[in-house]
C-alpha cells in the first residue's frame, strides 16, 4: 500500500457526534497508504456537522469539507465526494460509525485481485420485518431486472472502487442518482467480502421509502423511452461551501 493514494469520501447527515471518532479511525485504518484524503460532504444537516467539520479541516490537513445548499440525498452527496476524489482507490462509507474503516485494508486486498470494485457486507445476519425484507427483494430483483450484476454480488453502501471507475461515476448527471446502478453501467467485475460492522443502527428507511426508491430507479434508469417525461430536471447537488479545497 506504501506507493498508493485512497480517498475516502462519507456522506455526512446528523453526524457530528461521530465525525471525531471517523476521522481518527480513518486516519489510523489508512496508515500504510502513500496519501489519504478524507472528504466529508453534508448533505445539509440539521444538527450543524458542518461546524464540526470545519473544525476538523482546521486540525487536520488530510480533511476537506463540503457544504450542500440543500438536503439532496445521500447517493447525491456521495456522488459530489466522488467528484473531489484523487486517490487511487476511492472508498465510499457511511458517517455512523457502522462501516468500520479498520475493514479497508482487508477491501484493498481483495481489489489487488484485479477487480474494479469491492463491496464490503456485514458478516452478522440481519433481521428485518417482513415488509422489509419484501422490499429489499423487490429491490434486488430490480437490480437484476435493469443490468447485468454478477448472481453472486450484492451491492451495499461500503466499498471500494478503483480511480477510473470513480472518475466515470463521478460524471453522472441529472437530479436522481443511485451510486450502484451507475457503477453498474461501467463494470461487473465485482467482489463482495464479508467484514464484522460496527452497532448497528436503525434504518431510516421505511418500506414506502424503499418502494419510491424503486420506482425512481426505474424512472432514471430502466431506459424505457416513456418514462423520460417523469424526470425532474435540474442538478444531482449544489455546493454552498468548502473547506481545505485544493488548488487545480
Amino acid at each position: 500500500m506504501e506507493d498508493k493514494s485512497i480517498s475516502i469520501v462519507v456522506p455526512v447527515y446528523n453526524g457530528r457526534k461521530y465525525l471525531d471518532e471517523l476521522v481518527s479511525r480513518i486516519t489510523r485504518s489508512t496508515a500504510g497508504f502513500r496519501i489519504t484524503e478524507i472528504i466529508l460532504v453534508d448533505d445539509h444537516s440539521p444538527d450543524k456537522s458542518f461546524d464540526k467539520i470545519l473544525e476538523i479541516t482546521s486540525q487536520n490537513p488530510a480533511v476537506r469539507g463540503y457544504l450542500l445548499d440543500g438536503n439532496h440525498g445521500q447517493q447525491n452527496a456521495v456522488l459530489c465526494g466522488l467528484s473531489k476524489a484523487s486517490g487511487d482507490y476511492v472508498v465510499i462509507m457511511d458517517d455512523d460509525l457502522e462501516n468500520p474503516p479498520e475493514a479497508i485494508p482487508a477491501m484493498y486486498e481483495e481489489m489487488q485481485k484485479g477487480f474494479d470494485v469491492v463491496y464490503a457486507h456485514d458478516i452478522r445476519p440481519v433481521n428485518r420485518g417482513i415488509l422489509r425484507k419484501s422490499g429489499s427483494l423487490i429491490r434486488d430483483l430490480t437490480f437484476r431486472m435493469l443490468t447485468d450484476i454478477p448472481k453472486d454480488v450484492r451491492v451495499c453502501s461500503f466499498r471500494m472502487m478503483s480511480s477510473w471507475l470513480c472518475k466515470e461515476v463521478a460524471r453522472a448527471d441529472g437530479r436522481f442518482v443511485y451510486i450502484s446502478m451507475e457503477i453498474l453501467k461501467h463494470t461487473t467485475n465485482i467482489s463482495n467480502i464479508r467484514v464484522e460492522y460496527g452497532k448497528r443502527k436503525e434504518s431510516g428507511h421505511s418500506t414506502r421509502r424503499l418502494v419510491g426508491l424503486i420506482l425512481r430507479i426505474f424512472v432514471y434508469y430502466s431506459g424505457i423511452g416513456f418514462l423520460k417525461r417523469f424526470r425532474k430536471p435540474g442538478p444531482a447537488y449544489i455546493i454552498k461551501a468548502s473547506t481545505g479545497e485544493k488548488e487545480q
